[in-house]
């Protein structure tokens, strides 16, 4: 990113606003739909929500669980009656127990030991500014024993990364969750497949993925979601040039992030997706 450049959210928030409407973005890293579907149920209760904007990546379907900011949002009343009205909504619930309030006390979640070493916590980061930036410190160890751990095993951005079926059918349960709510609540969903780099070889099974597209699809015309694939959007002269690793990458390799003109692209496609689902609503921007 250069000086005065924007990633597609707010070219988007900027062509939209003076139409009378307010996208809010909400990007948290390798979110998978699990933490999704729990953060869709605790902010349409909060929020008038009109249209739902979903970005859907193959990687993320991998991943499983909450982080604690998100098991967080099942306390709220609301949010828990609407996640235990479908199978994966309580399988989360329960999951939500077992996430510490605090990173530095998940080993001992629920216990007298917990609310003990909360409330010395929040004492010590009264008294000393650095107990506060902990978790900063922590972020940063553990994104070193990522680095490290991908130089030890040759693990690449063009290593193919495969379907884990367990989480697949968790995350795509989700989605299903999210969609239903959606379509019951008279939510629009603009549901679509990001953009991959293309010119050389995917860093999937393509038979998984082409699976993987085609169950999005699926979902999405069963609830009567606006579906879009996006993957071959960004021209190939608009991606990255390598991936922060440095040596450990192969250059050019990077297969997720794309240059300011590809944002400019994906923004104005979303534009269009965004008004013409907005005319289903009879909203007239």
């Amino acid at each position: 990113m250069r000086l005065g450049e924007m990633n597609a959210p707010p070219i988007l928030f900027e062509s939209l606003y003076p139409r009378g409407l307010d996208l809010l973005t909400f990007s948290q890293p390798n979110a998978n739909l699990q933490e999704h579907y729990v953060l869709f149920e605790y902010l349409r209760k909060q929020l008038p929500l009109r249209l739902l904007i979903l970005s859907i990546v193959f990687d993320d379907l991998r991943e499983d669980g909450l982080r604690d900011e998100v098991a967080a949002l099942t306390r709220d009343e609301q949010t828990s009656m609407a996640l235990s009205a479908t199978d994966i909504g309580r399988r989360l619930l329960v999951i939500s127990r077992f996430v510490a309030k605090d990173q530095d006390t998940a080993g001992i979640a629920q216990t007298i030991q917990e609310r003990a070493e909360l409330t010395l916590n929040g004492w010590l980061e009264e008294q000393n500014s650095l107990w506060k930036v902990r978790p900063m410190v922590r972020g940063k160890v553990f994104y070193g024993l990522y680095v490290a751990r991908n130089a030890l095993f040759g693990i690449k951005a063009t290593s193919k990364r495969k379907i884990i079926q367990g989480r697949y059918n968790d995350n795509l349960a989700a989605l299903a969750a999210i969609l239903n709510a959606a379509r019951r609540e008279g939510i629009e969903v603009v549901l679509y497949i990001a953009p991959l780099r293309g010119g050389m070889e995917i860093p999937y099974d393509s038979g998984e993925y082409a699976r993987f597209k085609s169950d999005i699809q699926r979902l999405a015309r069963l609830h009567n979601a606006r579906y879009a694939n996006l993957e071959a959007l960004v021209p190939n002269e608009l991606w990255d040039s390598g991936t922060e690793s440095g040596a450990n990458e192969v250059p050019d390799a990077d297969f997720m992030h794309f240059q300011a003109g590809g944002h400019k692209v994906l923004a104005a496609k979303l534009e269009q997706l965004v008004t013409d689902s907005l005319a289903n609503l009879d909203i007239r921007p």
